[in-house]
Formats: C-alpha cells, sequence, structure tokens
C-alpha cells in the first residue's frame, strides 16, 4: 500500500503531463526526439543489447534485450559500429539521484548492491546521492550541489554521470542552472522516468494520497509546496547549454 502511495504522491501537485502515457507517442524531450538534433537510440540499443548478451550469465535478473528495453515510435536505426566490451577507460560514475520519498521506503528494500559490485569489475563505478524523500528541487539541488563539490576534482574528462530517477531527473536539472560551478564536473545527465513536463499518474491523484505517504514517512504536511517545484528546472533548461 506505501508503495502505491509513493507512486501517487509523484504528482499530488504536478501539473498535467504534455500527453498521456503510450508506448505508441513519440519519445519526447520537450520536443519530439526527432527534432531535438540527434537521435541516438538505435545505437544505443546496440550497445545495451550487446553488453546484455555478453554478460548474461553473469546477471541475475537477466531479460532478453527486447522485453528489457522498450521500442517507443519509430526508432533510429542501428549503424552496425562494433561494442567495446573492455574495461571502461574512463572510470566513469553512475551518480544516482532517487525518485520522491525514496529515503522513506529504502529500508524495505533488500538491495545487495549487485550492481555497483558488477559495474565495478570493469572499471566503473556507482553510488546512490541522497537527497532530502519530501523537498522540492530548489531544496535538493543544493544538496546535490554540495555533494559533488566535496568530491575529489577530476584530473582529466568529468567522471561523473548523473542518473535521476523520477523527481530525480527535476532535482539534476535545477542543480546545473542554479549551480554552474557543478557542469565541469559532469560527463553527462541521464533521465530515467523522469518527471519533467508531467507525470502520467497526475490525471488520477489525490491530495489525501499524498498526504497519507506523508504520514507514513513522519515527514510535514507542506505537499504542494514541496511537489511545486517538478516542472520549474525544465522550464529552465536551455539554460544549460550555456557551459
Amino acid at each position: 500500500m506505501l508503495a502505491a502511495t509513493a507512486c501517487f504522491v509523484l504528482s499530488a501537485c504536478a501539473t498535467k503531463p504534455l500527453i498521456p502515457y503510450s508506448t505508441d507517442t513519440p519519445p519526447m524531450i520537450l520536443v519530439p526526439a526527432t527534432q531535438a538534433g540527434t537521435d541516438q537510440r538505435g545505437r544505443f540499443r546496440e550497445i545495451y543489447c550487446a553488453i546484455l548478451e555478453a554478460r548474461r550469465p553473469e546477471i541475475p535478473d537477466y531479460h532478453p534485450c527486447e522485453d528489457a528495453l522498450t521500442r517507443v515510435g519509430t526508432e533510429s536505426s542501428p549503424t552496425g559500429k562494433p561494442v567495446d566490451l573492455g574495461s571502461s577507460r574512463r572510470h566513469l560514475i553512475a551518480t544516482v539521484v532517487p525518485r520522491v520519498g525514496y529515503d522513506c521506503f529504502q529500508p524495505w528494500l533488500d538491495t545487495r548492491n549487485t550492481v555497483i559490485t558488477h559495474l565495478r569489475r570493469f572499471g566503473f563505478d556507482a553510488t546512490l546521492l541522497e537527497v532530502d524523500a519530501l523537498a522540492g528541487s530548489a531544496h535538493n539541488a543544493r544538496q546535490i550541489r554540495d555533494a559533488l563539490m566535496i568530491m575529489p576534482a577530476p584530473d582529466g574528462p568529468p567522471r561523473i554521470v548523473l542518473i535521476g530517477y523520477s523527481k530525480g531527473a527535476p532535482d539534476i536539472l535545477e542543480a546545473l542552472v542554479a549551480y554552474p560551478e557543478i557542469r565541469s564536473r559532469v560527463a553527462a545527465v541521464v533521465s530515467a522516468a523522469g518527471a519533467v513536463g508531467g507525470s502520467p499518474l497526475a490525471n488520477d491523484a489525490e491530495q489525501y494520497q499524498a498526504a497519507k505517504f506523508s504520514e507514513k514517512c513522519e515527514m510535514q504536511p507542506s505537499y504542494c509546496d514541496k511537489f511545486s517545484s517538478f516542472n520549474g528546472a525544465s522550464s529552465r533548461l536551455n539554460l544549460t547549454g550555456s557551459n
């Protein structure tokens, strides 16, 4: 019940999504991906599927690539280029910013760090960048900034890959806009089901569901103040390209 409520709270005070959810819709990056400059989904599928099949015996939750990676709309064609399956030369660090309410139910999860253990075998690393469970993006952006600034500065190219899951994505975008000093430390930003432009759950969510979730987490119930920043960073996203 708490997990279901956690899903609804994502959009208790968020705006209506840009378009209704469907895997047949064109993928959106504020504009359709085909109009955003480059569509690299075909190449991404090549890399993802090659790694998945190569590591198949070692992956405890293996699924065939077509099941693990959903096709949305019409993808770009594969390139046919080879995929380097060796160890990382840049030693990239996947730094995950979690969803709203994550630390409220994190103790329930049986996380065994299998992903981190697996990545480290190939020269990568991963970490969870903790932010406040029910705080707004401006507040969490400051936490992201502070966490990145205490990490050792890279000797060469940046190594941090920020991965924002759900509300973690607008938190990251807010940090990049508000704190330009962190941009030189970030190699890339990945949105994983990012709550940018609203959430598909916004149409059906009720305020009482946010209240119930907040009570379970023993947090203060100023929900709309906390969740109103879902779209703030996305409206200023173009500013991040200035550096």
